[in-house]
């Protein structure tokens, strides 16, 4: 199987995945950006690539002519410079379509306040004329973002029903090489890059750092992880610690830092995102009461801290694993061939 992602803008350069290493598409050198730990590994939705035979990103707007591949499975993201521009042929779907002579799966990449409707009044409206154009609509989502508020003001006006596959993970990768059952007992303090996303994160580990004497961990905030530290050298640094606390109010995101997390032993603490749900289901609030009993459990009775570690590590295999998300989406779009 091979698999291709379309997107019309972004920040990440043209990408091949062969044999498990990723390459620039110009050059056919090993290709890392800031979402990477290496070419064998990635922390996102590209991790999809590494599931088949071959893989393949194209960033249009960075691109001039479609390249001469044979994808068995086509993704396509537009939600930039694709919905505004006049070179309506460079971004169009009927012109994917017909090069390839495979359906176009339109996949949703932000919603809410992570879309760039503000750039240009109309881009949402743009946007659902995309997803109509399309073959069919996706989501990677493992079952908590399709009831939010965010989908349902795209999935209610589109002309097809979605469909829906997890968010893949190299699980293993992330297992091997930063898992440890000895863990400093200590408290990371995570926070995402949009400061909409922070919600008390900070304040509330401090509080139970100091009320239960437990060493706190973070990054200075003066510092974003992708001018300063390399994605390796930031696991590396969340991944020593037993806990780690991020209290995201947002419920339209995958959460991929608790994916991570479950992958490495370390237990994620608050937040409401996708994976916090399904990973983490009795810490996945930000009800500072609730979450101050549950840490106190688990920090004063090893065998319940271990079932909430181990509990995370089967979900996450179960849901995010290359194989779990090869299958879900061949049963999808290769079920007749």
């Amino acid at each position: 199987m091979k698999i291709a992602f379309f997107w019309d803008n972004c920040t990440v350069d043209s990408f091949y995945v062969k044999n498990g290493i990723a390459y620039r598409w110009k050059g056919n050198q090993p290709y890392t950006y800031d979402r990477n730990i290496n070419p064998q590994c990635m922390l996102d939705d590209f991790n999809y690539l590494y599931t088949g035979d071959e893989g393949y990103f194209f960033n249009l707007y960075r691109e001039e002519d479609l390249p001469d591949i044979k994808p068995d499975i086509l993704f396509y993201a537009c939600e930039r410079n694709g919905l505004d521009t006049t070179e309506w042929n460079k971004y169009n779907v009927d012109r994917i379509r017909e090069k390839y002579k495979i359906p176009v799966i339109g996949k949703v990449k932000e919603l809410g306040r992570n879309f760039p409707e503000v750039h240009r009044p109309g881009r949402f409206q743009d946007r659902i004329k995309f997803f109509n154009k399309c073959d069919y609509a996706h989501m990677f989502d493992a079952g908590a973002i399709r009831h939010t508020d965010e989908f349902k003001e795209v999935s209610t006006r589109i002309n097809k029903p979605f469909n829906f596959s997890n968010q893949c993970m190299n699980v293993n990768y992330l297992f091997e090489n930063f898992y440890s059952s000895e863990k400093e007992f200590k408290i990371f303090v995570y926070r995402p890059v949009s400061p909409h996303r922070f919600g008390r994160t900070f304040e509330f580990a401090k509080y139970l750092s100091e009320k239960y004497n437990i060493g706190l961990v973070m990054k200075d905030p003066s510092h974003t992880r992708r001018e300063h530290l390399s994605s390796e050298e930031f696991i590396k640094m969340w991944s020593q610690c037993a806990f780690h606390i991020n209290m995201d109010p947002i419920h339209a995101q995958p959460g991929w830092q608790a994916i991570h997390t479950a992958c490495t032993g370390t237990i994620n603490i608050g937040g409401v995102n996708d994976s916090h749900k399904n990973l983490y289901p009795t810490l996945a609030t930000n009800d500072e009461v609730i979450l101050e009993q549950e840490f106190k459990k688990i920090i004063s009775d090893d065998e319940y801290r271990f079932n909430i570690i181990s509990s995370a590590w089967e979900k996450v295999n179960k849901l995010h694993s290359f194989k779990s998300c090869k299958d879900q989406i061949t049963k999808l779009y290769l079920k007749n061939t």
